[in-house]
């Protein structure tokens, strides 16, 4: 399906692997060629990230004006052609990431079938990528940045609220991000114990 995308990424990860000698730090640099490459994309959403909290005060008092959701819908239609902003620009390069990462997936999918047979190094310094982590050492590294990122990205976006109400929403909020995510975990552990027995 993502072949134009799939088969090029098998190749720079079989010429990392050669390279480095290592499929975990091929899989790294890798990573990090493929977001260099999806910066151009990213920086349009950010961009309109960015002027969306701007108008967050003037929307608010669009909320606050309108009660009828029509209206308030086309006010703020309006807003956003004064502005020059289009509610929608930041979601066309979230789907290009989204295929690429699809096609990464794929690529790492077939990279590891066993009709492969190629002699890779799958030692990533004290990991075995062949099995699962028996630590949960990369599971709970990488819930621990999604939470300090997403913890991050959300004070960012709603510093210029300061009223204790809103405090208050934004801790429930944040207490529901958490849990949420630790869901997501404990399925993953699940899973993972599950596949041990």
């Amino acid at each position: 399906m993502l072949n134009f995308l799939t088969v090029p990424i098998e190749y720079s990860l079989n010429f990392l692997y050669e390279a480095t000698g290592n499929l975990g730090l091929a899989i790294i640099l890798l990573t990090i060629v493929i977001r260099g490459i999806l910066v151009p994309l990213t920086l349009p959403s950010l961009r309109s990230a960015k002027k969306m909290q701007d108008l967050k005060p003037q929307l608010d008092k669009l909320k606050a004006k309108h009660k009828d959701k029509k209206d308030l819908q086309m006010a703020q239609l309006e807003l956003y052609k004064q502005n020059g902003i289009n509610p929608a620009a930041g979601c066309l390069p979230q789907i290009a990431q989204l295929l690429v990462l699809i096609a990464l997936y794929q690529s790492f999918l077939k990279y590891f079938e066993p009709s492969q047979a190629v002699n890779i190094n799958l030692h990533f310094f004290w990991l075995d990528l062949s099995k699962p982590d028996p630590y949960y050492i990369l599971p709970i590294l990488a819930g621990l940045s999604q939470l300090v990122f997403s913890l991050m990205m959300s004070t960012g976006l709603e510093s210029h609220i300061n009223s204790p109400k809103h405090k208050k929403d934004k801790k429930q909020q944040s207490y529901h991000k958490i849990r949420r995510g630790y869901k997501h975990f404990l399925e993953l552990f699940r899973t993972e114990m599950r596949a041990l027995t």
